[in-house]
């Protein structure tokens, strides 16, 4: 099924994890490790954007815009190819049914309150936040060069970026495995931000892990075109199953 969309104000927050805190991936997916400060590190990055006119081919008189949180982790997978795993997504109760039933992505239903466009053009700083069964995450930023935090380096800005934008290939779960999907966007503006978490429950919930205060990396694209081709993959086979408390 082929998808096309625009992702606006799109906040990409990156933190490195010791592996160990890692969940389990679905086969024959594995993560991407970085040998640093003589431990093992995986990355997890939370994506929230606004999304804005997703139009389906399949049914071309639909148009859906509404906020999410997709939160990506890096990965390798059965070809050897380095790709990214989307591990959740939140958005409104509303867009959860096309979320999983078109998209085809585990979507959950979370309360999002995200800051409107023209982000750092009208004010300096701005505030995202969100709430799923009284867990919260909540954060503050503005545009600046985030300190690093933990983990290992990609020696330069432009190699950050690059690590985390220039996979073209990426999968998400279902009940019996992965599903692929191939993805295509253009070249985008990128703005380095400083972001302040005010509280992580949210992550932490998804992870074994409890240090989120220091982010690896930040930054906003202002505007993101996307397209997505979802490919079955009924040979893939979960290393444990996913059950619907998994994707809650």
């Amino acid at each position: 099924m082929k998808l096309r969309t625009r992702a606006r104000d799109c906040l990409y927050i990156n933190w490195a994890l010791p592996h160990e805190a890692a969940p389990l991936l679905p086969s024959p997916l594995r993560y991407e490790t970085h040998e640093a400060d003589g431990r093992s590190w995986v990355f997890v990055t939370a994506l929230l954007f606004r999304m804005s006119g997703l139009r389906v081919r399949a049914l071309p008189g639909l148009r859906l815009g509404y906020p999410q949180i997709n939160v990506r982790l890096y990965v390798i997978d059965g070809d050897g190819v380095a790709a990214t795993l989307f591990y959740r997504t939140l958005a409104p109760w509303w867009a959860v049914p096309p979320l999983r039933f078109v998209v085809r992505r585990p979507a959950v239903p979370a309360r999002l309150e995200f800051p409107r466009s023209r982000v750092f053009v009208d004010h300096d700083e701005a505030r995202w936040a969100a709430e799923k069964h009284g867990r919260l995450l909540s954060l503050r930023a503005r545009l600046g060069m985030q300190s690093a935090g933990p983990g290992p380096s990609f020696g330069s800005w432009p190699g950050t970026v690059s690590y985390f934008h220039s996979r073209l290939r990426a999968y998400s779960t279902t009940a019996s495995g992965v599903r692929r999907v191939h993805t295509a966007r253009p070249q985008s503006e990128v703005e380095p931000v400083i972001v302040e978490p005010e509280h992580t429950g949210l992550l932490a919930s998804f992870f074994r892990h409890d240090e989120w205060d220091q982010p690896h990396s930040a930054w906003l694209c202002p505007e993101l075109p996307l397209r997505f081709l979802t490919v079955e993959e009924p040979e893939t086979v979960a290393a444990s199953p996913v059950t619907a408390a998994d994707i809650a």
